[in-house]
């Protein structure tokens, strides 16, 4: 792109721009511009940064002129297919869909919209243009004036936006179904790289909108109070009462049922109002959403606290404290804590956001903990490292986009008083066909990978959630786009793919730390298993199991045919009485 380009004139001889097309539509899914800037430049047939610009344009007036919506820079890598300048949408379409037939039917497959979690260009930043514009140029302005890759910046907005929605909207999914919402996020980025001040930027309305809220409260604070002591003299004026009678009886139980009923109702008022928190334990959690029609976000720049709440710190023997999480995740109709020293907590819906950035340290520690994975609580998670860096100041930008903060704020402010207050009944979207099927195809997808054996057993407890989430994503997605319109317009197709697409990049990042995990542990059972051999002189795969370095008979026997092949053990088989045996030993020549 050069520094300055030309505008290029949207109309033909003074006519409207067409709509687009499904010709259109094609080109924008089949190529993304990370390909199409290096496949344009290697074809030789246009010069990418005089021919070329990403298509990130709106309609700006009355009479459908396409012009760059301004939040592009020289040297900007955008997610969405380029465009020839000064041609209509429909014939850069045609351009775009004529270079991938040249291309050859293995590119072709490599940019196949089919296969979503596979496209080499999810490996790299989060793609952001997935984002509608009033959140992408805050993510954008964000990443710029703190010099740090989009992701966090990024994953700061979503969880905003997620949780600034509550349980007010709900998208319906599956027949007779329906999701809600609310994200669980969870990024790792390094300490000093930026992730406070940038979530700073991202969370600065909800932060408002609770300050003000926190502040319209305390004038009403002292009359609750007040009301909340007279209820305490009746209910002193009803027990002094001598009862004689069985009609006096019933009569003071009638009374005294309405004034704890009242009571009750005071007690959850004269709290002041939290949508927002950071690190507390699940039990205190729980009593802050009872006082909040049972939804809260849980969001902090720093989560180690939280973190090893749910590690164990105060359950016995270590246990996880994953339970609230994974009920408040699915939404449940009811939910029931008892505590000896908080008494009885009864939720209706529990709902709750997540957004925790988290150092690295303590995020190895999550992943270390394999009840979190198996119990369901991390693949419920979008999750990612963010790739922080050190970084220069910028000097360029003087001070935040006043009119992008405003947007953003503004958004975030509809979806609040619109969803988030919303007490009574969710408010349904509407959903195209079109952009149910694009759903529903994604859904299918990753089941054909799964039943093609493509990912481990642990890896298919993540993949399952992959669906899901793109639906919550899709719905956040809209909200962000239509703020307190949601309920009346229709999820668009677009919205889905962007959804399918930002969830198939956060499939990404959850293999490639997955399968680092894995590779860390089967090094460290190599180790143990070599270890046991030599100390015991043999192995078979039952010991394998009794020392509980694998789970199962078909782990521990792949194990050591993996150490047989690398030459650090060696198998014989022993005939007693019974059944034969294969037993392995470390080989005198063997690796120590």
């Amino acid at each position: 792109m050069s520094a300055e380009p030309s505008q290029p004139d949207r109309t033909n001889d003074g006519k409207h721009e067409e709509p687009d097309s499904e010709l259109v539509q094609h080109a924008n899914n089949a190529l993304g511009v990370s390909h199409a800037i290096s496949l344009l430049a290697d074809t030789d047939r246009f010069n990418p940064r005089e021919n070329f610009a990403p298509f990130n344009l709106q309609v700006s007036d009355d009479n459908r002129h396409w012009n760059d919506n301004g939040s592009l820079r020289a040297g900007d890598v955008v997610g969405l297919f380029a465009v020839v300048y000064r041609e209509t949408r429909n014939n850069a379409a045609q351009l775009i869909l004529d270079l991938i037939a040249e291309l050859g039917d293995e590119d072709q497959a490599v940019l196949s919209p089919e296969s979503e979690l596979d496209l080499g260009e999810l490996d790299g930043d989060i793609p952001v243009n997935c984002f509608p514009a009033v959140a992408r140029m805050e993510i954008e302005a964000i990443a710029h004036i703190e010099g740090q890759p989009y992701a966090l910046s990024a994953l700061s907005v979503l969880g905003n936006f997620s949780g600034a929605m509550g349980k007010g909207v709900v998208i319906p999914s599956k027949p007779g179904m329906v999701t809600t919402p609310n994200l669980y996020i969870l990024a790792e980025a390094e300490t000093g790289d930026g992730k406070t001040v940038t979530d700073n930027w991202a969370s600065s309305p909800v932060d408002n909108f609770q300050l003000e809220q926190h502040a319209k409260f305390k004038e009403i604070q002292p009359k609750l109070k007040a009301e909340l002591s007279l209820i305490e003299l009746e209910i002193k004026g009803l027990n002094a009462r001598k009862l004689t009678t069985d009609a006096e009886r019933n009569e003071y139980l009638d009374a005294m049922a309405k004034v704890e009923a009242a009571k009750s109702v005071l007690t959850k008022q004269i709290k002041p109002p939290c949508y927002k928190l950071g690190n507390a334990t699940s039990a205190a959690l729980a009593d802050v959403m009872s006082c909040n029609d049972s939804t809260a976000m849980s969001h902090t720049d720093d989560a180690r606290g939280i973190v090893a709440i749910i590690l164990g710190r105060y359950e016995n023997k270590g246990h996880v404290d994953d339970e609230f999480y994974i009920v408040s995740y699915s939404v449940v109709p009811h939910y029931r804590t008892d505590r000896i020293s908080r008494g009885t907590t009864i939720l209706d819906r529990p709902c709750l956001s997540i957004l925790w950035l988290i150092q690295d340290d303590m995020y190895s520690q999550l992943w270390d903990k394999k009840a979190l994975v198996k119990g369901g609580f991390l693949p419920r998670f979008l999750t990612c490292h963010t790739h922080t860096k050190a970084t220069h100041l910028c000097r360029q930008i003087k001070q935040f986009p006043k009119d992008v903060a405003f947007n953003y704020e503004s958004r975030i402010r509809e979806l609040l008083t619109t969803y988030r207050m919303h007490g009574g009944e969710p408010y349904v979207v509407p959903i195209t066909d079109e952009a149910r099927d694009i759903f529903f195809d994604y859904s299918d997808r990753i089941a054909d990978r799964r039943i093609a054996g493509e990912f481990s057993s642990v890896e298919n407890r993540f993949a399952k959630r992959w669906a899901e989430n793109a639906w919550r994503v899709g719905l956040v997605l809209h909200g962000a786009e239509n703020g307190s319109q949601a309920h009346v317009v229709a999820v668009t197709a677009e919205t889905a793919r962007c959804a399918v697409a930002l969830v198939s990049w956060f499939a990404v990042q959850q293999l490639e730390i997955l399968r680092a995990q894995q590779g860390k542990e089967t090094g460290s059972k190599e180790d143990a298993a070599q270890s046991l051999a030599r100390k015991h002189g043999r192995i078979n795969v039952r010991s394998l199991k009794k020392a509980g370095i694998c789970a199962d008979d078909a782990e521990a026997q792949q194990l050591l045919d993996k150490l047989v092949e690398e030459d650090l053990l060696e198998g014989y088989d022993y005939k007693g009485r019974g059944r034969g045996t294969r037993y392995y030993i470390v080989p005198q020549h063997g690796k120590r």
